[in-house]
């Protein structure tokens, strides 16, 4: 007898503003969010986006299977000349963080605040982006 699949629906909404986006990340972060944010963000690399905060606020589970492709995320913006901090992120979902080694590589600040103004004092400013997108996936 087959098991049927439960799913969750997990959104992930990128504001930007100069050469800093930030994430926002709804729900249950996986590993084909994870993939789906990196194709999105290597688009707006191109674009002059230098910094990336990806808010985790409303994150209710993180996948262990997506803590390699989020230091693969970081790694790419390092070779955009740019920077990747997870912000705001419940005593939970650092647990799953530190437990993988996530913060031995990226960079996890408290609040989102912090982390935007962080970026923004420290990443050069190249052109002027300024957009939002929605994107719906069902995990």
């Amino acid at each position: 007898m087959a098991q049927a699949r439960r799913t969750q629906r997990s959104r992930v909404l990128i504001t930007i503003r100069g050469s800093v986006a930030v994430a926002y990340c709804l729900g249950t972060l996986d590993r084909s969010v994870v993939d789906d944010l990196a194709a999105r963000l290597r688009t707006l690399a191109f674009d002059g986006v230098r910094g990336v905060v990806l808010a985790l606020e409303r994150t209710t589970h993180i996948h262990f299977q997506a803590l390699e492709p989020l230091t693969a995320l970081h790694r790419l913006m390092r070779e955009a000349g740019g920077r990747l901090v997870l912000a705001g992120a419940s005593p939970y979902l650092k647990q799953i963080l530190d437990f993988g080694g996530v913060p031995g590589q990226v960079s996890v600040v408290p609040d989102r605040l912090e982390a935007i103004q962080e970026l923004s004092g420290t990443l050069p400013v190249e052109g002027s982006v300024s957009m939002t997108s929605v994107q719906q996936s069902l995990l």
